[in-house]
């Protein structure tokens, strides 16, 4: 158990599949009740709040450790060390769009109308639709 604000005992949690490898980033998408983590093994790795320890799926296309990571409306977005943003189907695991960036980028975000958004760790800004694969 960790403490919680005023004191309240929050009870964590064993993600699976983390057993070797550092967690890197964590998202929760409300729409689909999935759970989403990725970490130095190039995997996103899908489970849900209330069963941790089973996976549902796993996200795979990158080809070096997973960066960022954001899942809202049944999608996910990740950015990798590979240099690459990749938006998925977090039901399906199945990759929906590509793109190139050029360098790690340190954070990604969905937006509504399909928007995807993500800054690389050379200070550059993409705004990227499911139009614009690169």
């Amino acid at each position: 158990e960790l403490g919680g604000a005023g004191g309240d005992k929050v009870r964590s949690r064993h993600v699976v599949g983390h057993t070797a490898s550092m967690v890197t980033c964590l998202s929760f998408d409300a729409d689909s009740e999935a759970l989403l983590s990725g970490d130095r093994d190039e995997k996103i790795r899908v489970t849900t709040l209330s069963a941790p320890h089973r996976l549902k799926g796993l996200l795979m296309g990158h080809t070096a450790y997973v960066s960022a990571l954001c899942a809202a409306g049944g999608k996910a977005m990740t950015a990798a060390g590979d240099g690459t943003v990749r938006l998925w189907n977090v039901k399906t695991a199945r990759e929906i769009q590509k793109w190139d960036v050029e360098s790690t980028a340190s954070s990604v975000a969905l937006g509504k109308v399909d928007a995807a958004y993500a800054i690389d760790a050379s200070d550059e800004f993409y705004v990227c639709s499911e139009a614009e694969g690169g």
